[in-house]
């Protein structure tokens, strides 16, 4: 009888512990799955910090590409420029001098005197506006010197007067060769533009830029045939512009559309102004 109430007793107690025993793994399993529900949501968090700063990053190197770009285009236009400005500007210096010299002296003579010298001054000042063209040096004076002209009643000068924007003579015109050196770098940007989807993101735009710098330039050695969508209209602008023909390439690129188009608008600008003056 007392055996087996020991033994009872030692069943008991044995129940006991293991269940203190289960109870405790429990506890122990429950502070494990909030402690691993801790980690993960910290892990989470710097997981969307390093996303976002890598973003950061990302658009940070876009901008600073972007800006070492507009500076080489400024550097190769200046590059291009400097040799002629100093010649040109002693050309036209020398023409604004013999301009004013003339018009001094217009006032002292007979109405078919100031008619003469009238022409003379137009002449001169023509000239002067077509050094200008070569150096891309402002012509304000010239075109005031046709203003003048203008008032005497020749219609012809009147409207060539009307055509050129005061703004384009006090900064200048873009040269063919600057042209020529600013179109590489737009038509590079257009062909970027055109692998990035509207509304892509940062990621798009870095996508597009890695796969435009694949590309090669147009190297063509004749007129590149009809069709090709927007590449087709780049490329025959490029092979235009090589040559010198800035109204042919107006022309081509006046067919694109979307941000191709934006992408060149700033060199579409500077090329119809050239045209403009030309023109008159």
């Amino acid at each position: 009888q007392q055996e087996r109430e020991l033994q009872r007793l030692m069943e008991v107690q044995v129940r006991e512990i293991r269940g203190k025993a289960i109870q405790s793994m429990r506890e122990r399993d429950a502070q494990y799955d909030e402690r691993a529900r801790s980690e993960w949501t910290l892990v989470n968090d710097r997981a969307k910090s390093f996303a976002e700063n890598t973003v950061r990053m990302h658009k940070l190197r876009s901008e600073l590409e972007g800006e070492e770009l507009l500076r080489k285009e400024r550097e190769a236009a200046l590059a291009s420029l400097t040799e002629a400005e100093e010649d040109a500007s002693q050309r036209v210096r020398k023409e604004r001098d013999a301009l004013m010299l003339v018009q001094g002296s217009m006032q002292d003579y007979s109405n078919t005197a100031h008619v003469s010298q009238g022409l003379h001054a137009l002449s001169l000042a023509a000239l002067g506006i077509e050094s200008a063209m070569d150096s891309r040096a402002p012509f304000s004076d010239e075109l005031k010197a046709l203003k003048r002209c203008a008032a005497l009643g020749d219609g012809v000068v009147q409207a060539a007067v009307v055509s050129i924007p005061e703004r384009t003579a006090k900064d200048g015109i873009a040269t063919v060769e600057e042209l020529r050196t600013r179109f590489g770098f737009v038509c590079n940007e257009a062909r970027r533009r055109m692998l990035v989807p509207e509304g892509g993101g940062m990621f798009s735009e870095m996508i597009g830029s890695a796969r435009a710098s694949l590309q090669s330039e147009f190297r063509d050695t004749s007129m590149p045939g009809e069709g090709g969508g927007a590449v087709g209209l780049l490329r025959r602008a490029q092979f235009l512009v090589n040559r010198g023909d800035i109204r042919g390439a107006l022309d081509q690129l006046a067919h694109l559309e979307g941000r191709p188009a934006q992408a060149v608008s700033g060199w579409v600008e500077s090329a119809r102004q050239r045209l403009i003056v030309m023109q008159a």
